[in-house]
């Protein structure tokens, strides 16, 4: 093990503003490069290797440069890991299942959420004796960032792992509708409903391609079979 010098203890330290700035520079990188892309393959990879890198490489600090503060290194690499699964994570909303389809993949993710909950605060909250309503925090935190998460990848999995061929099909606009939520101001979300092979889908859009399109309209989009048996749409 690397033991703490004369030199390292006189080190400067990295200001707290240069940490939060290279944070930002990794969350932006990230999205960049794992989040605008999707629905691709070679993003999904990215997304995949980027955080699992980032925290082997955070391991192999802890383990052999335990006294090193490495400046912003550590906040880079902590910023991969976090902000890459919530790009990905994000971009799952671009697939469109089956309406009612998706009951086993939710049952699942809330599983290993909780599993994975029930892990991390044993570990970090109750073997470090912290206080219960951090502990609390701890479990409901992970559970919720596992859940989202595990969701997120399966459906992307769900694309990456399909071999197939897509099937273009141009269908016709069968309902519109609009949603409106009241927390903390008005949020109107947009929807267009479509049938493909006798199976609804509905597609959220933004304002001005809701307002292009009326019901009986032509609407083009691509469906794929899925790797787990879950068929989806992907508009064009």
């Amino acid at each position: 093990m690397a033991s703490l010098t004369i030199e390292d203890q006189n080190r400067p330290k990295s200001p707290l503003t240069l940490k939060i700035s290279m944070a930002f520079v990794a969350a932006f990188a990230t999205v960049l490069l794992t989040g605008w892309a999707l629905p691709n393959r070679v993003a999904l990879i990215l997304n995949i290797v980027l955080p699992v890198f980032a925290g082997a490489v955070l391991l192999f600090l802890r383990l052999y440069f335990k006294n090193r503060k490495f400046g912003f290194l550590k906040p880079f690499l902590i910023s991969l890991c976090i902000i890459a699964p919530l790009a990905v994570g994000i971009k799952s909303a671009v697939y469109r299942f089956e309406q009612g389809s998706l009951f086993v993949f939710m049952a699942v993710d809330f599983i290993i959420g909780f599993i994975v909950a029930c892990i991390v605060t044993v570990r970090f909250g109750l073997m470090e004796d912290l206080e219960k309503g951090i502990v609390i925090g701890i479990l409901i935190g992970t559970f919720f960032y596992v859940s989202i998460l595990t969701d997120a990848y399966a459906k992307h999995f769900n694309y990456l792992f399909d071999s197939g061929e897509p099937t273009a099909y141009t269908v016709e606009i069968t309902d519109k509708e609009t949603h409106t939520r009241h927390t903390r101001g008005s949020k109107t979300s947009y929807y267009l409903e479509v049938c493909v092979e006798g199976k609804r889908y509905r597609i959220d859009v933004n304002e001005s391609t809701y307002n292009s399109y009326e019901k009986g309209d032509p609407y083009s989009l691509a469906r794929y079979q899925g790797a787990f048996g879950k068929p989806f749409v992907i508009p064009e």
